[in-house]
């Protein structure tokens, strides 16, 4: 079972509102998912799909010294 959870946390005096956690995933799971999705749409929404379950990924790219990277990736929850 896979669950995703939205929370909120605070980290050295900085308040991040808004965040997600998967529950009952492997960081190799992640790891997978968000790579796929980083080189199948940059910069976009990804719609993934894991046991039945319907999930957008998004990605963004960060380029730094020529070469482009993930900035960042995370499931959307709006």
């Amino acid at each position: 079972m896979l669950d995703l959870y939205m929370l909120s946390f605070n980290w050295d005096g900085y308040v991040k509102s808004t965040d997600s956690i998967w529950i009952g995933s492997t960081p190799e799971l992640e790891l997978a998912v968000y790579t796929i999705c980083f080189y199948h749409k940059p910069n976009a929404l990804c719609d993934v799909s894991m046991n039945g379950v319907a999930y957008k990924i998004q990605t963004y790219q960060q380029s730094y010294n020529g070469g482009t990277y993930v900035g960042s990736a995370y499931p959307d929850i709006s």
